[in-house]
């Protein structure tokens, strides 16, 4: 059966995958097909955006910049907290 992914959704994947999230990972917790996440990433990189901006106003455009600046912090946050778990392990 198909499932509708939003484009917010296929983005934040994608970006995951970008920073070093395992793509076996990825595809276990959010259940996608890994013939779907290798298009998502395919066209992501052929288009950088899912859908079409061109019909957004600008308070959604504004939204969407905010969105995509939180996944990305978010992101870096994952990844600071995880090289602090490293180091706290090596120090013992």
């Amino acid at each position: 059966m198909s499932r509708h992914y939003s484009d917010e959704f296929k983005e934040t994947i994608v970006l995951m995958l970008n920073n070093c999230k395992k793509k076996s990972e990825i595809i276990r917790t959010y259940k996608i097909d890994r013939s779907t996440l290798t298009d998502w990433v395919k066209q992501y990189k052929k288009n950088g955006k899912f859908g079409s901006k061109e019909s957004m106003t600008d308070s959604e455009k504004r939204i969407d910049a905010l969105i995509r600046e939180n996944i990305e912090l978010r992101m870096e946050n994952d990844l600071l907290e995880q090289l602090a778990l490293m180091i706290a392990k090596r120090k013992r």
